[in-house]
């Protein structure tokens, strides 16, 4: 599964390859437990993380580690689609831009986590890969004759944003310009699909995920310009 990043931000890409380097190689054997926090560790300053944008309640601003939840995001769906087991898993409080609402996975180190048991008979090895503009998570491993796995989700509430207009002293009377388009929430449902040959044989309920909508924010020129 792969997604894509803006590659001119370098802080965030730099985050992105450091805990790609950190996951890419394991191997986890039959009834393993992956930990994302434990195999990625700490994100700060002193283990080599930069401060890259983060959402904060409606804003982006800078935080340390800024890009790992679209690894774990990256990883979350190569692992639903290797109909690997989930253990732990919280969706963002916001849909990101990088993935579908529904999909993604975030981390946070030592309270959220991301965690998948390997239910296989086999050892899997996981690979992430950051080339370009894009990054690809791949899970190695015994892959049963026919069998096609596929997420399916299914949006049950799109919630509006609102609009929030604020008054802005360089811009002319009547002026306005959009400083942030915002972005509607959801509720969505989401469900794996296992066939054999074609046939579904499984619709597996996954999660139900709720998203706050973010506001849309527009700068209006001031309606009480200063006389003299």
């Amino acid at each position: 599964f792969a997604t894509t990043f803006n590659p001119s931000n370098k802080p965030r890409v730099h985050n992105m390859q450091k805990a790609a380097d950190a996951i890419s190689g394991t191997i986890i054997g039959p009834g393993e437990i992956f930990s994302f926090n434990e195999i990625v560790g700490p994100r700060s300053r002193d283990t080599g993380y930069l401060d890259a944008p983060i959402m904060i309640e409606d804003d982006l601003v800078p935080g340390i580690g800024g890009g790992i939840c679209q690894v774990s995001s990256t990883l979350y769906n190569s692992i639903l689609l290797s109909n690997l087991k989930i253990i732990s898993r919280l969706n963002h409080s916001m849909a990101p831009a990088y993935i579908p609402a529904g999909r993604d996975a975030t981390v946070a180190y030592d309270y959220i986590d991301f965690k998948f048991l390997n239910n296989k008979p086999n050892h899997i090895l996981l690979k992430i890969n950051l080339q370009e503009d894009k990054i690809t998570a791949k899970v190695y491993g015994y892959m049963p004759e026919g069998e096609e796995i596929s997420i399916i989700t299914a949006i049950e509430e799109k919630i509006p944003p609102k609009i929030i207009r604020k008054e802005d002293p360089s811009l002319e009377p009547g002026d306005e310009i959009i400083e942030d388009e915002g972005a509607w929430g959801y509720v969505v449902n989401v469900y794996r699909s296992v066939k054999i040959n074609g046939t579904e044989i499984l619709r597996e309920f996954i999660s139900k995920d709720r998203y706050r909508p973010r506001a849309i924010r527009i700068n209006v020129g001031d309606n009480h310009p200063e006389t003299t």
